[in-house]
């Protein structure tokens, strides 16, 4: 698996997070830190951060393409006692993340997040002791997490192929901002300097915090990211540049209908709401009172009026309440057994099959991994995810320090 945390898409907003001594307000995106709290336990920061995350989401559905989608991550996923997507992958690195928490380095991460606003797309720099491991640069490894610089490079998944390497500096190669030195940004594959106030840019992603690249006549130009109504706008790669809670309608910055207020195409609602049958209404939460499915978050029903995660493997589920992972069989969500069709992933790293999912057969069906020293074709078809060899092609068992 090339990611584990920084692939999640991430595109949430922060509610009051009392309990690990943050306050955040939805209007200006400010964070300000208990100086008098006490330190939480890792568990308790990885359940702030997860909630807030998902408050953020359906926060910014209005104002980021992406926001609608990482909404999936807020569900829970099979044999996880109901953790959300964002709990697990915390979790799951780890000692890592545990042995560099302390309560200075949580509420940096925090309020990094928070203050970035909607238009952020992975997790913050300033949340890197999360996942950065003990491996030194050379060592084999087979994901970020295993390495201290916190990057496993390699064209493929094959042992031979991966290991940990440094940051890249300027001009080197990259595939997104977390394999850049900190200050540089992956823009166009290549590590680069953020570009500054004034200067020509050709992508939002290219300009410093607090820009966006203002194309509007036509020039290119890293500007000031507009903040009052009437300024002019331009939605770009799906992220309104508008600050806050302003909306970009119409080629300017304005508010957005509020909840109850008619709505439509060329009325959006205002962050955090809804347009259905063309009134604005409250996304929900997880666990919030519903009326129906557009009352909560994306991939969540409304069942007994409350909002709750579709079904996993092994819930209840009916032609209405659709499989979040698995497929729908005597109204019982089921992973396919192997010799059956792979069933389609919707929620990120959740199984598509009982054993492995194999892209060599058309559909792709499932199958069970075998293991090492056996005969293979491809990585998917070992238990360790590692065929090696050529022209003979075996599984391997690969691993770093």
């Amino acid at each position: 698996m090339r990611r584990t945390l920084r692939r999640i898409s991430i595109a949430m907003t922060f509610t009051a997070l009392s309990s690990c001594g943050f306050f955040t307000s939805f209007d200006e995106f400010s964070v300000e830190s208990d100086a008098g709290s006490v330190a939480q336990p890792y568990d308790v920061f990885v359940d702030s951060l997860a909630t807030a995350l998902c408050e953020r989401s359906r926060f910014c559905e209005a104002k980021s393409a992406s926001a609608s989608a990482a909404q999936v991550a807020c569900t829970h996923v099979p044999e996880s006692d109901a953790l959300s997507l964002h709990e697990l992958r915390l979790l799951s690195i780890g000692p890592h993340g545990r042995d560099r928490f302390d309560a200075t380095s949580a509420a940096a991460c925090v309020a990094a997040v928070a203050e970035s606003g909607c238009a952020l797309d992975s997790l913050s720099r300033a949340c890197d002791f999360l996942a950065k491991g003990n491996s030194p640069d050379d060592a084999l490894c087979s994901d970020d997490t295993a390495c201290t610089s916190g990057r496993c490079d390699g064209t493929t998944l094959s042992c031979s192929s991966r290991s940990c390497v440094a940051l890249g500096m300027a001009t080197e190669a990259c595939a997104e901002d977390h394999d850049c030195v900190a200050g540089l940004r992956c823009s166009a594959a290549v590590c680069r300097a953020p570009t500054a106030q004034a200067i020509p840019c050709s992508a939002r992603d290219e300009c410093a915090n607090g820009l966006w690249c203002d194309d509007l006549d036509g020039s290119g130009e890293c500007s000031p990211i507009p903040d009052a109504e009437g300024e002019p706008c331009g939605v770009q790669d799906g992220m309104d540049p508008c600050a806050n809670r302003l909306l970009c309608i119409a080629g300017v910055c304005a508010r957005g209908a509020t909840v109850g207020a008619s709505c439509g195409a060329a009325s959006p609602c205002e962050p955090g709401a809804r347009c259905v049958a063309a009134a604005c209404r409250t996304i929900g939460s997880s666990g919030d009172v519903c009326v129906s499915r557009n009352d909560c978050p994306n991939y969540f029903d409304c069942v007994d009026d409350r909002c709750v995660p579709r079904p996993v493997a092994g819930e209840a589920c009916s032609p209405t309440r659709e499989c979040l992972v698995g497929r729908c069989e005597s109204n019982v969500c089921r992973v396919p057994t192997p010799g059956a069709t792979c069933v389609d992933a919707i929620l990120p790293y959740a199984p598509r099959c009982v054993g492995t999912c194999d892209p060599t057969y058309s559909p792709h069906r499932c199958s069970i991994p075998i293991g090492v020293g056996a005969e293979c074709t491809s990585d998917v078809s070992c238990a360790s995810g590692y065929c090696v060899g050529s022209p003979a092609r075996t599984c391997a068992a690969c691993g770093g320090p």
